[in-house]
């Protein structure tokens, strides 16, 4: 990691989160792939912002998903900077060819997900949504999906302007109308 940052305590302060003793073999693999000093550390940055928050959850490494680094860049308000999670996707799959955190299988996605992943697909590419405005609409539509079918494959020829009406209705009361506009 010495290759890539010079200052000591910058080392030491990487060094204390969950991920620190890993960081110098993700330094070496960022090194070998001829990443330039300036991204390395901006990767590095990444990694050891990640490592210290997971030790403020108190999640151990073998515990370590993928869905961690989705919640971790939520957080941070971060999930379009796609620096950033590609950097903790490349940090993960070190992590796993090291096996020091497990494989992950792909669950299946249900019905619902699919939808969600179409509409998403369709916003950006079709509509050319903001990634902030996607977001936002497919959290909207996954919420109304799961509250009309529940757990049952959504069947979309089955919803009624009812449905939408009474939706946004006790949205609006629990958000308030800013939000559900």
């Amino acid at each position: 990691m010495e290759r890539f940052i010079k200052r000591q305590a910058t080392l030491t302060q990487y060094r204390q989160g969950v991920l620190g003793k890993f960081l110098d073999l993700f330094a070496k693999s960022l090194s070998e792939q001829g990443y330039t000093r300036r991204t390395a550390c901006e990767h590095l940055r990444v990694a050891a912002q990640f490592s210290n928050w997971l030790k403020c959850k108190r999640i151990p490494v073998g515990k370590i998903t993928s869905g961690h680094v989705t919640d971790y860049l939520r957080a941070r308000g971060e999930c379009s900077k796609n620096g950033h999670a590609r950097a903790l996707r490349q940090l993960l799959s070190l992590l796993r060819q090291e096996c020091v955190i497990k494989e992950e299988t792909i669950p299946v996605a249900s019905g619902i997900e699919r939808l969600i992943d179409e509409f998403d697909h369709y916003l950006r590419t079709v509509r050319g949504a903001a990634a902030k405005t996607a977001i936002h609409y497919t959290w909207f539509v996954r919420h109304f999906l799961r509250d009309r079918f529940r757990r049952a494959d959504p069947d979309l020829s089955r919803v009624g302007a009812e449905d939408i009406i009474g939706f946004v209705h006790r949205q609006a009361s629990f958000y308030g109308n800013r939000q559900t506009q």
